[in-house]
Protein backbone atom coordinates (compact mmCIF):
# COMPACT_ATOMS: atom_id res chain seq x y z
CA UNK A 1 0.00 0.00 0.00
CA UNK A 2 1.05 3.52 -0.76
CA UNK A 3 2.20 5.91 1.77
CA UNK A 4 0.18 9.45 1.46
CA UNK A 5 0.43 10.98 4.56
CA UNK A 6 1.43 14.45 5.49
CA UNK A 7 5.05 12.84 6.69
CA UNK A 8 5.60 10.95 3.31
CA UNK A 9 8.61 11.97 1.32
CA UNK A 10 9.50 11.10 -2.22
CA UNK A 11 13.00 11.60 -4.12
CA UNK A 12 13.47 12.00 -8.06
CA UNK A 13 15.87 13.11 -10.22
CA UNK A 14 15.92 15.15 -13.06
CA UNK A 15 18.51 15.68 -15.24
CA UNK A 16 18.38 18.56 -17.83
CA UNK A 17 20.56 19.77 -20.26
CA UNK A 18 20.99 16.02 -21.35
CA UNK A 19 20.74 16.07 -25.03
CA UNK A 20 20.21 12.94 -27.18
CA UNK A 21 23.20 12.44 -29.29
CA UNK A 22 22.74 12.26 -33.43
CA UNK A 23 25.94 11.04 -35.40
CA UNK A 24 25.79 11.80 -39.13
CA UNK A 25 28.17 11.21 -41.67
CA UNK A 26 28.82 12.36 -44.88
CA UNK A 27 29.25 9.89 -47.22
CA UNK A 28 29.99 10.41 -51.30
CA UNK A 29 29.71 7.88 -53.78
CA UNK A 30 31.25 8.37 -56.99
CA UNK A 31 30.80 6.05 -60.60
CA UNK A 32 32.75 6.95 -63.39
CA UNK A 33 32.41 5.82 -67.20
CA UNK A 34 34.48 6.51 -70.18
CA UNK A 35 32.37 6.36 -73.25
CA UNK A 36 33.95 6.38 -76.77
CA UNK A 37 33.21 8.96 -79.66
CA UNK A 38 31.20 5.35 -80.87
CA UNK A 39 29.06 5.70 -77.58
CA UNK A 40 30.68 2.22 -76.39
CA UNK A 41 31.61 2.52 -72.91
CA UNK A 42 35.18 1.59 -72.92
CA UNK A 43 35.77 1.77 -69.23
CA UNK A 44 34.15 2.11 -65.41
CA UNK A 45 35.07 2.72 -61.62
CA UNK A 46 33.87 3.55 -58.74
CA UNK A 47 34.96 5.69 -55.85
CA UNK A 48 33.92 7.00 -52.49
CA UNK A 49 34.61 10.43 -51.54
CA UNK A 50 36.57 11.49 -48.24
CA UNK A 51 35.10 15.18 -46.15
CA UNK A 52 37.77 17.41 -46.01
CA UNK A 53 38.57 19.27 -42.83
CA UNK A 54 36.96 22.77 -45.00
CA UNK A 55 34.88 20.67 -46.10
CA UNK A 56 33.00 19.86 -43.05
CA UNK A 57 33.24 23.15 -41.99
CA UNK A 58 31.20 24.34 -44.89
CA UNK A 59 28.88 22.20 -44.24
CA UNK A 60 28.07 22.27 -41.11
CA UNK A 61 27.92 26.63 -41.54
CA UNK A 62 24.97 25.58 -44.58
CA UNK A 63 22.95 24.98 -41.18
CA UNK A 64 24.26 27.62 -39.01
CA UNK A 65 21.74 30.67 -38.91
CA UNK A 66 24.46 32.97 -38.72
CA UNK A 67 26.85 31.68 -41.22
CA UNK A 68 24.03 32.89 -44.35
CA UNK A 69 21.00 34.68 -45.03
CA UNK A 70 18.91 31.78 -45.16
CA UNK A 71 20.07 28.24 -43.07
CA UNK A 72 20.65 25.83 -45.55
CA UNK A 73 21.44 28.46 -48.09
CA UNK A 74 24.97 28.06 -49.93
CA UNK A 75 25.67 31.00 -51.26
CA UNK A 76 28.14 29.68 -54.09
CA UNK A 77 28.11 26.83 -57.07
CA UNK A 78 29.96 23.79 -56.41
CA UNK A 79 32.21 22.39 -59.18
CA UNK A 80 33.56 18.59 -59.40
CA UNK A 81 37.47 18.59 -60.99
CA UNK A 82 39.66 15.97 -62.68
CA UNK A 83 42.84 14.92 -59.86
CA UNK A 84 45.44 14.02 -62.64
CA UNK A 85 48.19 12.60 -60.77
CA UNK A 86 49.14 11.12 -56.78
CA UNK A 87 52.11 12.00 -55.29
CA UNK A 88 50.63 10.39 -51.95
CA UNK A 89 47.73 10.27 -50.09
CA UNK A 90 44.78 12.26 -49.86
CA UNK A 91 44.38 14.40 -46.50
CA UNK A 92 41.61 15.89 -44.58
CA UNK A 93 43.60 18.77 -44.49
CA UNK A 94 44.17 18.98 -48.13
CA UNK A 95 42.61 22.70 -48.93
CA UNK A 96 42.46 24.46 -52.66
CA UNK A 97 45.76 26.12 -52.18
CA UNK A 98 47.94 23.21 -50.49
CA UNK A 99 47.12 19.42 -51.63
CA UNK A 100 50.51 17.17 -50.56
CA UNK A 101 49.50 14.02 -52.17
CA UNK A 102 47.51 15.03 -55.75
CA UNK A 103 47.48 17.15 -58.42
CA UNK A 104 44.14 18.71 -60.17
CA UNK A 105 44.13 17.32 -64.15
CA UNK A 106 45.57 20.48 -66.17
CA UNK A 107 45.10 19.32 -69.97
CA UNK A 108 44.69 22.66 -71.82
CA UNK A 109 40.92 21.26 -73.01
CA UNK A 110 40.11 20.39 -69.26
CA UNK A 111 37.67 23.04 -66.94
CA UNK A 112 35.88 21.54 -63.87
CA UNK A 113 32.04 21.42 -64.09
CA UNK A 114 28.89 22.31 -62.31
CA UNK A 115 27.61 19.83 -59.71
CA UNK A 116 23.97 21.02 -59.63
CA UNK A 117 21.73 18.31 -57.88
CA UNK A 118 18.06 18.18 -57.58
CA UNK A 119 16.76 18.83 -54.01
CA UNK A 120 17.22 15.97 -51.72
CA UNK A 121 14.51 12.82 -52.32
CA UNK A 122 12.52 11.86 -49.35
CA UNK A 123 13.38 9.39 -47.49
CA UNK A 124 16.05 8.25 -44.93
CA UNK A 125 18.55 7.97 -46.01
CA UNK A 126 18.14 11.08 -48.72
CA UNK A 127 21.00 11.91 -51.13
CA UNK A 128 21.91 14.37 -53.67
CA UNK A 129 22.89 13.00 -57.18
CA UNK A 130 23.90 14.76 -60.33
CA UNK A 131 26.43 13.50 -63.48
CA UNK A 132 28.70 15.66 -64.94
CA UNK A 133 30.13 15.24 -68.60
CA UNK A 134 33.85 16.05 -69.36
CA UNK A 135 35.13 15.86 -72.83
CA UNK A 136 38.26 15.38 -74.06
CA UNK A 137 39.71 17.26 -77.19
CA UNK A 138 42.86 16.94 -76.72
CA UNK A 139 45.27 14.63 -76.16
CA UNK A 140 45.02 11.22 -73.57
CA UNK A 141 44.76 12.12 -70.32
CA UNK A 142 44.93 9.50 -66.97
CA UNK A 143 42.37 10.07 -64.45
CA UNK A 144 42.93 9.14 -60.65
CA UNK A 145 39.85 10.78 -59.13
CA UNK A 146 37.84 13.78 -58.53
CA UNK A 147 37.09 16.67 -56.23
CA UNK A 148 34.10 18.90 -55.22
CA UNK A 149 34.66 22.57 -54.42
CA UNK A 150 33.03 25.74 -54.36
CA UNK A 151 35.94 27.49 -56.92
CA UNK A 152 35.07 27.40 -60.59
CA UNK A 153 38.07 29.12 -61.42
CA UNK A 154 40.95 28.50 -64.22
CA UNK A 155 42.94 24.99 -64.28
CA UNK A 156 44.28 24.91 -60.58
CA UNK A 157 42.52 27.66 -59.04
CA UNK A 158 43.13 28.03 -55.49
CA UNK A 159 40.53 30.08 -54.15
CA UNK A 160 37.12 28.65 -52.30
CA UNK A 161 36.45 25.67 -50.41
CA UNK A 162 37.68 22.01 -51.23
CA UNK A 163 34.89 20.13 -49.98
CA UNK A 164 35.88 16.81 -50.69
CA UNK A 165 38.38 14.68 -52.46
CA UNK A 166 37.90 10.85 -54.38
CA UNK A 167 40.35 8.42 -55.42
CA UNK A 168 39.28 5.68 -57.97
CA UNK A 169 38.70 2.55 -56.23
CA UNK A 170 41.79 -0.24 -55.57
CA UNK A 171 44.11 3.01 -57.18
CA UNK A 172 42.73 2.11 -60.38
CA UNK A 173 42.79 4.85 -63.50
CA UNK A 174 40.88 5.77 -66.35
CA UNK A 175 42.39 6.97 -69.58
CA UNK A 176 40.54 9.04 -71.34
CA UNK A 177 41.30 9.61 -75.00
CA UNK A 178 40.81 12.02 -77.22
CA UNK A 179 37.25 12.32 -78.36
CA UNK A 180 36.31 10.45 -75.23
CA UNK A 181 33.99 11.56 -72.62
CA UNK A 182 33.90 11.24 -69.17
CA UNK A 183 30.79 10.92 -67.34
CA UNK A 184 30.99 11.21 -63.39
CA UNK A 185 27.94 10.42 -61.17
CA UNK A 186 28.19 11.68 -57.81
CA UNK A 187 25.90 10.54 -54.91
CA UNK A 188 25.45 12.29 -51.67
CA UNK A 189 24.14 11.28 -48.43
CA UNK A 190 24.15 12.58 -44.83
CA UNK A 191 23.34 9.50 -42.74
Amino acid sequence: MTDASAGASANAFVERGAAAETTMKERGYLTYEVVGPDGKVKQTATSENALTTVGAVYILDLVRPTAHSSPGVHDTSLYLGLIGDVTGVLSSADTMVTQAGWSEEDDTSYIRKTWDPAAATSGAPSFLTYQSTFTENGSTIIVYGAFLTTDLGDVSGTTGTLIATSLLTGGGTLSIGADDTLNITFKLTLA
